[in-house]
């Protein structure tokens, strides 16, 4: 699973806490899962993106 992950957060350690909750998350419900997630800022734009919040 590859995901570009949107992340308004104050420091990039907090982003990676984000993260790795999330890995986390996707891990005990879809394991075994091979997980890649990219840290986007909020000004991240792409027409890609499915989902926002």
């Amino acid at each position: 699973m590859e995901m570009h992950l949107i992340v308004d957060a104050a420091d990039v350690e907090t982003a990676h806490r984000i993260t790795e909750e999330v890995e986390r998350r996707l891990e005990a419900r879809y394991n075994p899962v091979r997980i890649v997630i990219h840290i986007e800022p909020p000004a991240y734009k792409s027409e890609k993106i499915s989902f926002e919040v």
